[in-house]
């Protein structure tokens, strides 16, 4: 009886060791991640940016087709007219890219008295889409569409929302496919 006793304690214990070290590491993972995104590893630079395309700093802005909100056909290219412009790649429907673009309108992020523009890519169909959503933005930011297929092909681009800076000669001067909250002027001042 007492080797059973021994036992059953002994995995008792292993039992509640193993919950220890997985809410340890839980915890460490979460902090660290918080860490990180709290920009209180140091500052934040293009470098140490996820990117999470097919996209590379200082290559050249990939030239797709792209849909005005009116119905305009474009190239990703000529929406930037060789201005330095922030593009925003999100999708309708996506809780974190509507945060983001209400972060920004109530922060006046972009605008062309910083000497830069705005834009949003928006992925999908402009017919199959929430025009709602993006009309509230399309005051203050021009509204553009592509097919998710081509921005794949194009860019890599599958995580929203994901924001790239382009020079006014079309080279990319930073990706970001997440991490994109701690991104605001004083970044955009600095590396557009």
């Amino acid at each position: 009886m007492p080797t059973g006793h021994l036992s059953f304690r002994t995995g008792v214990m292993y039992v509640l060791l193993s919950g220890v070290v997985l809410f340890l590491a839980i915890f460490l993972g979460i902090r660290t991640g918080l860490a990180v995104q709290g920009g209180r590893t140091g500052e934040l630079t293009p470098k140490n940016l996820p990117n999470q395309t097919l996209l590379k700093v200082s290559e050249q802005l990939p030239d797709m087709a792209v849909t005005s909100l009116d119905g305009r056909d474009f190239t990703l290219r000529d929406i930037t007219r060789g201005k330095k412009t922030i593009i925003a790649v999100v999708m309708p429907g996506c809780g974190p890219c509507k945060k983001l673009l209400t972060q920004w309108q109530r922060d006046n992020i972009g605008g062309d008295s910083r000497g830069r523009q705005m834009v949003l890519l928006a992925v999908g169909s402009r017919e199959k889409r929430d025009m709602e959503e993006l009309t509230a933005f399309a005051d203050e930011y021009p509204v553009y569409f592509c097919d998710v297929a081509a921005l794949d092909d194009a860019c890599g681009i599958s995580s929203f929302p994901s924001i790239l800076g382009v020079g006014g000669d079309n080279a990319i001067t930073f990706i970001a496919s997440s991490f994109v909250y701690q991104l605001d002027n004083k970044f955009f001042d600095k590396y557009l």
